[in-house]
């Protein structure tokens, strides 16, 4: 068994490069874990971009001071939200530069690890952002959450090409990009809508309308994503159990030089 159990670990390399047949690839218990984990990264970060906006409208709230004697008008919001939008670009090109550069340059944690990281550092952001109580210290959070979810976008390509090899990597691919649509469907659409609904009073404070003619329909309050938030932050916390799995899984294929380094198979030298 042990015989077996070494060339078997000695072969990752050599199948990584040369890759599998879709078939092989489709029976990889390695890359449903990965769509697991990237479906618990990727969906709570498009949640929180798709939501931003009226993420930190909740947290100002209605009025301009705590005697509620003014309130926020639409071009405040609007400056807001866009300040918010900015902020998640800027931080997800960061992660992409980010995510690529410490995979690359560090040996250890392996590629499937520093996926696990990045859950990890996304996880306590949400629940971070589920309980913070200024816009500073909002502002904090999606910085660190978009970090790890443009950390996601640069380590899925590479990892999936490890998983599979190169011969069917473009299909897999494809597959690899439903988990973020299947995932923004659950947490945007049916989570984060319906406890936004269900938090949201029917009417605006009368103040409000009166002065600066805020419509119907908006929430305010820690409560308006709260719940989501924490349900996410969860999620977040199963995908980097799934993404340490897949470490543990792949640490063959990285002690044997997979990444970086010539293997020698049967006669055969490959670079992965």
């Amino acid at each position: 068994m042990g015989m077996y159990m070494w060339a078997w670990a000695r072969a990752w390399p050599l199948a990584a490069t040369q890759g599998c047949s879709l078939a092989d690839a489709l029976r990889k218990p390695e890359l449903y874990l990965f769509w697991l984990a990237h479906y618990a990264g990727t969906g709570p970060g498009l949640m929180v971009l798709s939501n931003i906006a009226q993420i930190a409208q909740a947290q100002v709230g209605a009025f301009t001071d705590e005697r509620q004697t003014a309130c926020y008008t639409y071009a405040d919001y609007d400056r807001i939200a866009s300040a918010f939008v900015v902020l998640c670009g800027g931080s997800n090109c960061v992660g992409r530069l980010l995510g690529g550069f410490v995979s690359d340059r560090f040996r250890t944690p392996s590629r499937p690890a520093w996926f696990g990281i990045f859950l990890l550092i996304m996880s306590a952001s949400l629940l971070a952002m589920s309980l913070v109580q200024t816009l500073g210290a909002l502002c904090v959070c999606c910085l660190t959450c978009f970090v790890a979810y443009g950390a996601f976008w640069s380590l899925m390509p590479v990892l999936t090409a490890e998983i599979v090899g190169e011969k069917n990597l473009g299909t897999v691919y494809n597959i690899m990009s439903l988990a973020p649509a299947a995932s923004v469907y659950v947490n945007t659409v049916l989570l984060a809508s319906s406890v936004y609904a269900a938090h949201t009073p029917p009417h605006a404070p009368q103040l409000c309308a009166e002065t600066v003619g805020m419509a119907d329909g908006k929430c305010f309050g820690r409560e308006c994503y709260g719940l989501t938030l924490r349900l996410t932050a969860g999620l977040g916390l199963l995908g980097a159990a799934c993404a340490l799995v897949l470490a543990w899984r792949m640490r063959f294929f990285y002690a044997g030089g997979g990444r970086d380094e010539p293997t020698r198979f049967e006669g055969v030298t490959t670079r992965a």
